[in-house]
């Protein structure tokens, strides 16, 4: 993504914490001098707290086969 931005001359925005999206387009938008095109990339980096489920393995029932059960599938 960046080797592209600077390939097009497109701007990277790096958005702080709280920091309103809009108002950064409107920003740019004021000093964009063409009826159309990017006018920046927009990088959020949102942060949030993961706790990572543990993975247990739990049996199944047996599976019945023409009436008849069989082993557990694993």
């Amino acid at each position: 993504m960046d080797r592209f931005a600077k390939q097009e001359q497109i701007p990277i925005v790096q958005f702080q914490k709280g920091q309103r999206k809009d108002d950064v387009m409107k920003e740019h938008l004021a000093r964009f001098g063409k009826p159309e095109g990017v006018l920046f990339i927009g990088k959020a980096q949102e942060k949030t707290s993961y706790s990572a489920p543990r993975s247990v393995a739990t049996p199944r029932p047996a599976i019945p086969i023409h009436g008849l059960y069989g082993p557990p599938p694993w």
